[in-house]
């Protein structure tokens, strides 16, 4: 048997070989080599551009996964007589960043705000309307805005900027010590309270996305 092996070259850099093999010996001269060389460099560059693209997308995801992570708040507070948890699960892990966010926030009468959203689209551009809007829904909570105020300010805000995002909100405002609450939203799936041996309660959100109209 023969064997060929021409090697894949970049800048100088080899990386890899292209093989031929045949089962009879001799069956390759100096010409096929000068031959299958111009093929084995092209490859070579192919191979390179997709190994370089395959660690900027790979990059790109890590990083989207750090920026989203670094806009969602890095923890949550623990009021008397309630317990906070949270998982985020982005529905497309493809998808990359997005406007999606969620947040909880003690206020200074130590009722409790909570928060979930999703501005429409992904990408940075999402991902910096989603930070800021829910840096807005804080500071208009802390100013003693109930949340059917902050709904309607942030909502008269948004469609007077030009080309302003467009979201789903919900926002409530839950007293830990009669465990009464007022919430408000548009837009936005339905919040379920779920109850011990009971059926899910459904909140719904009754007005439009936010922004919109």
């Amino acid at each position: 048997r023969s064997y060929l092996v021409v090697p894949m070259r970049v800048g100088g850099r080899i990386i890899g070989t292209l093989d031929f093999g045949h089962d009879r010996p001799g069956a390759y001269v100096e010409s096929d080599g000068r031959l299958a060389q111009p093929v084995a460099d092209q490859l070579a560059v192919t191979i390179s551009r997709f190994q370089l693209l395959d660690q900027a997308q790979r990059r790109a995801g890590e990083l989207s996964e750090t920026l989203q992570r670094a806009l969602l708040p890095p923890g949550l507070p623990e009021p008397p007589f309630v317990d906070m948890g949270a998982l985020y699960l982005p529905a497309d892990p493809q998808a990359g960043i997005g406007g999606d966010w969620y947040d909880a926030l003690i206020l200074p009468d130590d009722t409790i705000l909570f928060s979930v959203g999703d501005v429409a689209g992904h990408g940075v551009q999402a991902a910096a309307a989603m930070g800021q809007v829910r840096h807005i829904v804080r500071a208009y909570a802390l100013e003693g805005r109930g949340p059917g105020e902050i709904v309607s300010t942030l909502n008269r805000l948004l469609c007077r900027v030009p080309e302003g995002p467009q979201l789903s909100l919900w926002i409530a405002v839950l007293d830990p010590y009669s465990g009464t609450y007022v919430s408000c939203g548009g837009g936005h799936p339905p919040v379920l309270i779920v109850r011990p041996e009971q059926p899910p309660e459904p909140i719904p959100c009754t007005g439009p996305p936010v922004g919109l109209l």
